[in-house]
């Protein structure tokens, strides 16, 4: 057989024939690609359509539901925008339980959440700053949280990948405060051969035995390989570091979740507001605000928009199952619920006539092997945002190729740096990307990639990504 025989046999393998000719056919760098690492046509999805126009220039197995990985992002935080509006925001409360004199509370002080997704320390020692300068000094009762807004189903967080303290597994929750995680940095000390542990925030109900070892040598990834044991309850929690830390590693950050939500927000309010000189007698509790507690003041989170734009850029998995539970509870009424944001997304949907067959939501965040989206159905949720009225803030919301977000190192020195605003999504077997980019002809399309194929290797599907936006932007 001679050697362009065994080519068409092989494209024949991969490519299914429809997609030789015409319109439909990929572009024949992807296909090289596809072939080179003997991924099968029908593994790959791609849906490129200007903006300005009514067909699709290059629709490749566009219908064939596939794991959308973090991408399904871009409906959750669109539907949050279009249905809340980008100035929505989020409120968290402080109220008195018991008689206050002289800025001594005689009973109880409720934090009560209201799912504000962006409450880091820096937000809620504001919060805290507020509330002394209101005159309340020392609360001689407990502090109570109310973080009866949301109901997420529960939920194992080792289920995913067996990793229950990596930042991107944290669960929602009312009063989430640093996205439930814990800083942790490592200091070899060359002199005294140890290794100092530092905590940031820093938690007084947070307990840390370091069992490290200073080790010589270069770092060779085993930083990644120390064992950490986590102890947690409704109050607090203990975590031990142990094993060898080589002093190649250096001075380094892991940021882990070792605190229940509650039990964080208690130990931040704790260090926080005994810093500024305030005093609490009690402990932790959980529950309902009482019907007679008095608003002492209230905090307000950033605008939808900024929130979005958070979630978007750098894929913050908490943050986005947050604007899910939203949808729940303002659609629904309280307590928020997956569920009750999937219901409200489909109403959303039906009401903008956007048909998406062989749609699956999980969570709103990516993080599941159960999603599912078509490239055509995601491209016409692009289309949609396009012509909104919240599009400059939906489409600046978008990594920025070569710039920021989770594009800042690809595509840097390209054409394309600059000019495409796409997001991303990996997961094991699973690629994505999806977005606008601006041809070298100034014309913007809707372009749409996703790659499913059991052992697929990240560095080959951002190739093929690469490949797909390199061709639209030649265009």
């Amino acid at each position: 057989m001679s050697g362009r025989a065994v080519l068409l046999v092989l494209l024949a393998f991969f490519l299914p024939v429809h997609a030789l000719h015409g319109a439909t056919a990929l572009p024949s760098q992807v296909g090289k690609l596809l072939r080179k690492h003997k991924i099968p046509g029908s593994a790959l999805s791609v849906y490129v359509q200007d903006v300005t126009n009514t067909r699709p220039t290059l629709a490749w197995r566009a219908n064939t539901p596939r794991n959308p990985a973090s991408t399904i992002k871009l409906l959750t935080t669109f539907a949050a925008m279009d249905v809340l509006g980008p100035a929505y925001t989020w409120k968290t409360s402080a109220l008195a339980h018991g008689p206050m004199r002289d800025g001594y509370l005689e009973g109880d002080l409720v934090l009560k959440g209201g799912g504000d997704p962006f409450l880091v320390t820096e937000k809620m020692w504001k919060f805290l700053r507020e509330l002394r300068d209101t005159g309340l000094s020392h609360i001689a009762g407990d502090l109570v949280i109310d973080d009866g807004v949301f109901s997420p189903e529960p939920e194992d967080p080792a289920a995913f990948d067996g990793k229950p303290h990596r930042s991107y597994n944290a669960q929602p929750n009312a009063l989430l405060v640093n996205f439930q995680t814990v800083r942790f940095t490592f200091d070899p000390d060359d002199l005294n051969r140890r290794v100092e542990i530092i905590t940031s925030p820093r938690l007084a109900n947070l307990t840390v035995r370091n069992r490290l070892r200073y080790a010589s040598g270069s770092c060779r990834g085993s930083f990644r390989r120390m064992k950490m044991d986590v102890e947690d309850d409704d109050a607090g929690g203990t975590v031990t570091f142990a094993g060898k830390y080589p002093e190649g590693c250096g001075r380094a950050s892991i940021n882990r979740v070792v605190l229940r939500p509650t039990a964080k927000a208690y130990g931040v309010f704790r260090e926080l507001w005994e810093g500024m000189g305030g005093t609490l007698e009690g402990s932790l509790r959980i529950g309902e605000t009482p019907p007679d507690a008095r608003e002492i003041t209230t905090f307000e989170s950033p605008s939808m928009s900024e929130v979005v734009r958070r979630v978007n850029k750098f894929s913050n998995n908490v943050m986005a199952r947050t604007l899910l539970l939203t949808l729940g509870a303002e659609a629904y009424g309280e307590p928020g619920t997956y569920e009750k944001g999937r219901r409200a997304m489909g109403d959303w949907l039906a009401a903008k006539r956007l048909d998406l067959p062989g749609l699956r939501v999980d969570n709103g965040a990516g993080l599941s092997r159960d999603s599912r989206i078509t490239a055509r159905a995601m491209a016409q949720l692009l289309l949609a945002a396009y012509q909104s009225p919240y599009q400059p803030e939906f489409m600046a919301s978008l990594p920025l190729a070569g710039m920021d977000g989770t594009m800042h190192r690809r595509l840097r020195e390209s054409p394309l740096a600059g000019r495409a605003h796409i997001k991303t999504g990996s997961l094991d077997d699973v690629s994505a990307g999806a977005g606008y980019v601006l041809s070298s002809s100034n014309k913007l399309y809707v372009v749409v990639v996703f790659l499913n194929h059991e052992g697929l290797r990240r560095t080959t599907a951002k190739a093929i990504q690469d490949e797909v936006l390199n061709w639209v932007y030649a265009r």
